[in-house]
């Protein structure tokens, strides 16, 4: 866990010379195939730090599973997480070094259209709740649709291992989530 934790440090201390873009604001939720599933609302509050070919993005936010027990209590409780993620440069863009793809999507979609990937990795901060907790990875995309549009589209995977407390959700399996970014 220590060397985790250096090597975030590590990695956000490089980017320290990077032009930063600013704050963004995520709404997520999960999206299960049962109502009665204790599916997760997430919201996070993310500062970007890089360029138009891709950066980090360390973030603070919290995941709220709202299932109440019989007492009036939230079971499981809710969490607050820490994470980063690395954005990618955009999968639609015609000057894209990469083969075949940007070509792929242009095929059938408008080049205004931006869709970039990120992968990043997340766990809980366990001081407002120590018997409760997760850690993960997490993968998804980021589409804008207009180039003036202030809202992004996200749509992302991830693969959490939950402990303790948090142990009545299923994990070590594939969650879909969705929602909308905000960058300010």
């Amino acid at each position: 866990m220590k060397n985790l934790i250096l090597s975030i440090v590590l990695l956000l201390s490089l980017t320290l010379s990077v032009q930063a873009a600013g704050l963004s604001a995520s709404f997520l939720t999960e999206q299960v195939a049962n109502v009665d599933g204790t599916n997760a609302i997430a919201f996070r509050l993310g500062y970007y730090l890089g360029a138009e070919e891709g950066g980090l993005e360390p973030f603070l936010g919290t995941d709220w599973r709202p299932n109440w027990n019989e007492e009036g209590e939230m079971d499981p409780p809710s969490v607050l997480a820490f994470g980063v993620i690395n954005h990618f440069t955009d999968l639609v863009d015609s000057e894209n070094k990469l083969p075949l793809i940007p070509d792929f999507f242009l095929g059938f979609l408008n080049e205004d259209v931006e869709i970039r990937p990120y992968i990043g990795t997340q766990f809980s901060i366990n001081f407002p709740r120590k018997d409760a907790g997760f850690m993960g990875g997490l993968a998804g995309i980021k589409v804008r649709v207009y180039p003036k549009d202030r809202v992004l589209w996200l749509f992302e995977a991830r693969y959490d291992d939950v402990f303790d407390a948090l142990s009545a959700i299923p994990d070590n399996q594939l969650n879909a989530y969705f929602g909308l970014c905000y960058p300010f």
